[in-house]
């Protein structure tokens, strides 16, 4: 019987890298955690399983109550510059609403002026919709708001090149995601939240090709 020889290669990658680990989330309180649960620190316990040779970090800078117009947009260029960010995760919007269509044009300008201003210095920017309200009393003025303000988002993220995390999209099929507020994410969430919703983009904008 004759005898056949063969051979192949083997290709061995190292494992998966950032092109960047300085995160920047900002926004108002549904960043800061202050009433129930924070995404950034959900976020980051993602980031560091998957990219265990980095060590990325996320900077939790959210602000109780802060409006994108004119607080946020002030606030950002500071923040950018402490924590020396390379990538920053803009989620801000749900209390300029109270201030109506006016409210909402005002924080789309400023939301403009924020990823503007980020690019400019080289960060990469992901835009986020705010999530849903429950149409509770709470909330009675400003739920009706959220979807038309998130269209706004989602073109000016087309309109600026940046990469949109529809969290909107992401939670409004299932609304016991939202607190007693009507307004924050709540504890007992699955992990249909903030971090697992931008995790996704994360790796699909910054993660390296394999070496």
């Amino acid at each position: 019987m004759d005898s056949v020889n063969c051979s192949f290669s083997v290709r061995v990658f190292g494992p998966p890298r950032l092109s960047a680990t300085n995160f920047l989330a900002f926004g108002d309180s549904i960043t800061l955690g202050q009433i129930f649960d924070t995404y950034p620190g959900h976020l980051q316990a993602q980031l560091r399983e998957r990219y265990q040779t980095q060590n990325p970090g996320v900077a939790n800078a959210g602000v109780d109550g802060e409006r994108a117009s004119p607080s946020g947009q002030a606030r950002l260029p500071a923040e950018l510059s402490a924590t020396r960010a390379q990538a920053l995760l803009l989620l801000e919007g749900s209390n300029d609403l109270n201030g109506g269509v006016a409210g909402q044009n005002r924080a789309i300008e400023a939301l403009t002026e924020m990823i503007r201003l980020s690019k400019a210095r080289g960060v990469v920017v992901f835009l986020a919709t705010i999530p849903p309200q429950r149409p509770g009393a709470q909330r009675a003025f400003t739920q009706p708001q959220v979807a038309g303000f998130n269209d706004s988002v989602r073109a000016l993220a087309q309109r600026e090149s940046v990469t949109l995390v529809d969290i909107y999209a992401a939670m409004i099929g299932d609304l016991s995601l939202i607190g007693p507020d009507d307004l924050h994410p709540n504890d007992a969430r699955p992990r249909r939240d903030g971090a697992d919703v931008l995790h996704a983009p994360f790796s699909a904008v910054l993660e390296l090709p394999p070496e």
